[in-house]
């Protein structure tokens, strides 16, 4: 099988899909048993996910509720750059289950509600260019050069950055024994016997970046930073024979507002196109891998995303952070609590107060 990365081929599918957004995957993923299910806000709104201090708990779900508004639209009270960043914007309301739906009553599982055509986006690369890169590519390097015109260097580091993605994602369908050309069998098949695709080596990576993505991009309209952090996590964590599928379109959504028509390509084949929201793929991940993202700071820091055991930060969070190595420098010999606040969990160096949460000293 030819695993070369082909943007042309996927061109075409892009221009299909705008003239009928609903593509050809169904409007819904598969479950294990292969039947099909609902997703989006009216499919089991809030079970599963992630509560407070959670994967997009407090201010980080807020700062993404605030999508669902007008397309375009980004961070309440913060206008938009530049067609790409409101394009950005706009494609990263997949992210948040509140974002899903806009004034008009549209859900997720309509697949019209979460595609446009990224061709209509100006973007400042001559059309040969684009014609020779690709859209996804172009969206990239013109984001990395500030939104300014970008140079060839940063063209094809874009180019050669997506083929690479493209590659491992060809590299698992090839091993699973499907069809690059066809949706794949049952998702589930590809890791329900690797114990290895839920290593925390290999889901923490991700959980944290959906938590910096969220803080950089839908939370302060910061999309490059985004994007350092999607790729850095794409290098940090190690490519397994069968990923676990929830993983996948994690990975694959984080993607999507970045290169749409590399990401709904692969969803696709997934058959899972719309792909759920990340609170809710993080939320089965903690069921299947026992890991979650918490967002933790010093009293007098910034925030910072870590991946935990759920189970053990479950029972005696504090216990857990004080094992985190950055924080456990700053607490030694000293009496410190930790808090519960809306943005996540805060490290206090004081003596506990009554209406603190748990504390270690």
């Amino acid at each position: 099988m030819n695993f070369r990365y082909h943007p042309h081929a996927m061109a075409r599918a892009a221009r299909a899909w705008a003239s009928s957004p609903e593509g050809s995957a169904p409007a819904g993923r598969r479950s294990a048993g292969g039947e099909a299910v609902a997703i989006g806000p009216a499919a089991g709104a809030g079970a599963g996910v992630d509560g407070a201090n959670g994967l997009f708990g407090g201010t980080v779900l807020a700062a993404l509720s605030h999508l669902h508004g007008e397309a375009g639209g980004g961070a309440a009270g913060e206008p938009q750059h530049s067609p790409l960043e409101a394009d950005l914007a706009w494609r990263a309301r997949l992210w948040s289950e509140d974002g899903r739906q806009g004034r008009d009553g549209a859900a997720a599982a309509d697949p019209a509600a979460v595609w446009r055509d990224p061709y209509a986006v100006p973007l400042p690369v001559p059309s040969s260019l684009l014609d020779e890169y690709g859209i996804d590519a172009a969206r990239l390097a013109v984001l990395t050069a500030g939104g300014g015109a970008p140079g060839l260097d940063l063209l094809e580091s874009a180019w050669r950055w997506l083929a690479g993605v493209d590659e491992s994602l060809a590299q698992v369908w090839a091993k699973s024994g499907a069809s690059t050309s066809g949706p794949i069998v049952t998702p589930r098949t590809l890791a329900s016997d690797q114990p290895e695709s839920m290593a925390p080596r290999v889901i923490d990576p991700w959980l944290v970046a959906a938590g910096e993505m969220a803080d950089h991009g839908p939370g302060r309209g910061r999309w490059y930073p985004a994007l350092a952090a999607l790729r850095k996590a794409w290098k940090r964590a190690p490519s397994v024979a069968a990923p676990w599928p929830d993983l996948e379109m994690l990975r694959l959504t984080l993607l999507f507002p970045f290169a749409p028509v590399l990401a709904r390509w692969w969803l696709e084949r997934l058959e899972a196109w719309p792909p759920p929201a990340v609170a809710r793929l993080s939320a089965d991940l903690r069921v299947a891998t026992g890991r979650q993202a918490v967002r933790i700071a010093l009293e007098r820091g910034g925030w910072a995303w870590v991946a935990v055991d759920a189970g053990r930060f479950a029972a005696d969070p504090a216990a857990v952070v004080a094992m985190i190595p950055w924080v456990k420098q700053v607490v030694a010999g000293r009496s410190w609590s930790l808090q519960a606040v809306p943005e996540g969990w805060k490290v206090c160096l004081s003596r506990p107060t009554a209406n603190a949460g748990n504390s270690w000293s």
